[in-house]
């Protein structure tokens, strides 16, 4: 039938039932007119006799029914003793149809079991066995349905032995009229019964609601009586729909404690089940319920029931797992699971051994070995789901640490799924550090068995560039992101791992080092032949770990017993630095190694300082030794590897900040420094600009004139005014060579004007620091050339000038604020110094 034939059909029967039902009211309303009411009821109710519509539609007129229905009900309850319930009861049955005969019989006899003096065990019966008379499965399946709901209020009245069984034999009817509909009509049509079936499985499985609902029903009696008579039904159905629906409703709807305490026999039954049943739904679902009663007792139940409050307290004996686990021996052994079936199932057997045993790791492990066993392919991600569950549920991410089996298992996954499991423990670890939960990783075992997770992903069988065979090198680190990004997770990592001992700390750095390096653990420091660590690892790892390191010098103290500790760590430092620098093919891991060269010649000297105050002269000659060291290499770096002048410009400017922060020169080191300050000089009057230029040698003048800072050893400071006095000279002849001599505008000449401004600045800062070599002549003729070029300027910004632009005349407004300024500071000087009352400050 088509569905516009259906809606019509529908329409057709809702106007007649409406229309009966208006005249059953009305009869209702007048006294003496029962029969005729009860005619109008038998009516509307003839409109169920109906086999042409769908099981949604029908519940549609169902509705309409239902409602008369009660309202009749009402009226008889009403109309006893003159109407007596028991000879209407017998009256209804001798209606001519038996749908309609049937509704009527159940709406009075339902109405007379409400009575104290009616028999209600009798009466229960009678009703339950005319159900049988309509074996249509839609038609049937709605009027037992009624039956149910007609008697949901009175079962509890009767004897919990009789309602067990009056809803145990209502549950079995149901179901073989749920499963004939299967095989009516034509084959072709069987999707559409299966849907159908959809439909109406809520009704099949109220019958189960009702029975969880029963009162004076214990565990007991569901043990006994209960659930062996509902099993029985849904195995000897042998239907997979009716059996996945059933079995699961009867995990949603009893306790928990219940399931506990049958689980064996539910488990043995579920393996008598259909072969096409997912077997593993059933399994993840009441694994799921065990967990749920582990981790939420209800404290209501903890006092009267021992197996709950067995669970309350965590201390469950190993038999509960062993008999899980052996079930799903049995299990795979009788029925062909899928390894994605057998993942979720020992997923969820595994988050109910992490909730009941959490520190019995060999349950865990025990599970994981069996995935080790099952056959899988690498390609899929099969065991996504077990590989997550002691990611999540274990409350200290350590914990797995302690599974023999959880890095065997990730290890045969694809990389795609390891990259995620590992992304997830990552996710863990730096999360538990941010909730304060964890103040540092300082057990060696713990660094080393987080950097096996590492070497999975970057060394699992790959070049030593590649990584799933993506280059990992400098230039293509942008083109795998989420290789990465899971780089960049790690080296977050490794700021978690210390310890409050400092030399602690050093044994897990050198841990590290020694487990990516992939060399014997046993060694104190590898020799470079045997270092064979990947591209990656060292671009992505390698600063971080660099970083760490040397802040760790800060926490040794100035003694002779720490000088062998420090010059190891900064062995380790140049060591990890030289390999991150072989495999930089671009400007920005070099540029990062000048950096981190530069922060250890600088860190070694403040320690080397702190050794002088200490007087321990030996360390301090040796760390002079170090830092001049890495200066040195921070200058091989700058010619062999920058060619950018830009990013020249900044190491030059690096270098010389690092320079001049030394606090200590010794005498063998003085003569060493001023060939490092040499080379500086130099290689800012090469830079490929003229502007750089002119910056980069007026800053390098600082490391002529020693100003050290307040902590430092003076007598050994570098003083020579002469070298000073060059290097402004040649950045004033730089500045010159900028400024054009054309009559018209030129946006060169001010960037020259202001490049002599900052030299003027430069000059006041030795002028006032006592460097004889800048004097008044000096200072006085450079602010005279200041002047005449301002006032050149201006001239040709007046004239009008077409090449004069607005963004000219503003810069040149900003270089004449700057120069006016300086003038103010030189006028404020002059009250405080007399020097400075010869030079000449007028505009």
């Amino acid at each position: 039938i088509l569905m516009s034939e259906q809606q019509k059909i529908l329409a057709d029967l809702t106007a007649t039932i409406k229309h009966q039902i208006h005249l059953m009211e009305q009869s209702l309303g007048k006294r003496h007119q029962l029969m005729d009411a009860l005619k109008h009821a038998a009516n509307f109710l003839n409109e169920l006799r109906t086999s042409l519509l769908t099981p949604k539609q029908y519940y549609e007129l169902y509705i309409l029914v239902y409602d008369a229905l009660e309202s009749l009900a009402t009226h008889l309850r009403s109309l006893h003793p003159h109407h007596h319930l028991s000879d209407l009861y017998e009256l209804v049955q001798y209606a001519g149809n038996l749908v309609p005969r049937l509704y009527l019989m159940l709406t009075v006899g339902t109405v007379y079991m409400a009575l104290d003096d009616a028999p209600k065990a009798e009466v229960m019966r009678d009703m339950l066995e005319m159900c049988r008379g309509v074996q249509h499965p839609i038609r049937g399946l709605f009027l037992r349905y009624y039956l149910m709901q007609r008697t949901k209020g009175l079962i509890d009245q009767a004897d919990s032995a009789d309602a067990i069984l009056f809803i145990i034999t209502n549950f079995i009817e149901m179901n073989k009229l749920w499963v004939r509909l299967q095989h009516q009509g034509h084959s072709s049509q069987r999707s559409l019964r299966t849907l159908e079936r959809q439909q109406l499985q809520i009704l099949v499985g109220s019958n189960l609601v009702r029975l969880s609902q029963l009162e004076g029903v214990d565990v007991e009696v569901y043990k006994e009586q209960i659930l062996p008579a509902v099993m029985e039904q849904i195995v000897q159905c042998r239907d997979v729909l009716a059996q996945e629906y059933l079995v699961d409703v009867i995990i949603q709807i009893f306790p928990d404690q219940w399931h506990l305490a049958t689980m064996d026999y539910f488990l043995d039954r579920v393996l008598e089940l259909n072969e096409g049943v997912g077997y593993y739904k059933f399994w993840v679902g009441m694994v799921d319920r065990l967990e749920d009663l582990i981790k939420n007792p209800a404290e209501e139940d903890l006092a009267k029931d021992p197996v709950k409050a067995e669970s309350s307290t965590g201390s469950f004996s190993s038999d509960l797992f062993l008999s899980l686990f052996n079930h799903y021996t049995q299990l795979s052994l009788t029925t062909s699971l899928s390894p994605t079936e057998s993942s979720k199932i020992l997923s969820s057997l595994c988050k109910l051994c992490i909730a009941m045993y959490p520190a019995n790791y060999g349950f865990v492990d025990q599970i994981l070995q069996t995935a080790l066993e099952i056959e899988a392919n690498a390609a899929d991600d099969e065991w996504l789901a077990l590989l997550l569950t002691p990611v999540v549920n274990y409350t200290d991410i350590l914990t797995l640490l302690h599974l023999k089996n959880f890095n065997a298992l990730l290890g045969q996954q694809n990389e795609k799924l390891q990259r995620r499991i590992i992304g997830e423990i990552l996710d863990k670890l730096l999360a538990t550090s941010k909730t304060g939960l964890s103040t540092g990783i300082s057990d060696v075992g713990d660094v080393l068995g987080i950097c096996e997770y590492f070497k999975i992903v970057v060394s699992n069988n790959f070049g030593p560039n590649k990584v799933s065979g993506v280059d990992v090198t400098a230039k293509a680190l942008g083109k795998a992101p989420e290789v990465s990004l899971l780089h960049e997770k790690f080296a977050k990592i490794f700021h978690l791992f210390h310890a409050p001992n400092p030399l602690d700390t050093l044994k897990i750095y050198k841990a590290i080092d020694r487990s990516l390096c992939s060399v014997d653990s046993a060694a104190t420091m590898p020799p470079p032949q045997q270092r064979a660590v990947n591209a990656s690892i060292k671009l992505q790892i390698y600063p971080t770990l660099i970083q760490q390191t040397l802040s760790l010098t800060r926490r040794f103290r100035a003694v002779p017993a720490n000088e062998a500790t420090l010059v190891d760590i900064f062995k380790l430092v140049g060591t990890l630095l030289s390999e991150l620098l072989s495999v930089s093919d671009s400007n920005v891991y070099p540029e990062m190694c000048l950096k981190l060269y530069l922060s250890g010649a600088l860190i070694a000297n403040h320690l080397a300082y702190k050794f002088k105050l200490a007087r321990s002269d030996g360390a301090v000659d040796t760390l002079c030794e170090i830092s001049y060291d890495f200066f040195v290499q921070s200058f091989l770096i700058y010619e062999e590897y920058i060619s950018d002048s830009r990013t020249q410009y900044q190491c030059l400017v690096m270098i010389i900040s690092k320079l001049t922060r030394l606090l200590i020169l010794t005498e063998t080191f003085k003569a060493s420094y001023e060939t490092l300050i040499t080379k500086t000089t130099l290689y800012g009057s090469k830079l490929l600009k003229k502007t750089d230029q002119c910056r980069a040698v007026y800053l390098a003048s600082h490391l002529w004139w020693g100003t050290l800072p307040e902590e430092a050893d003076e007598t050994l400071a570098v003083n020579d005014g002469k070298r000073v006095l060059e290097c402004l000279q040649r950045s004033l002849r730089v500045a010159d060579s900028v400024f054009s001599t054309s009559t018209s505008f030129n946006a060169a000449n001010l960037v020259s004007l202001e490049l002599f401004v900052e030299i003027l600045n430069q000059c006041l800062y030795y002028f006032i620091h006592g460097n004889e070599s800048i004097n008044v002549r000096y200072i006085n003729g450079l602010v005279e050339l200041i002047q005449t070029n301002l006032t050149n300027l201006e001239n040709e910004l007046e004239a009008g000038s077409a090449d004069a632009e607005e963004a000219a005349t503003t810069a040149f407004a900003a270089t004449t604020r700057h120069f006016k300024r300086t003038l103010t500071y030189i006028e404020g000087q002059k009250e405080i110094d007399e020097r400075f009352q010869m030079l000449n400050t007028r505009v």
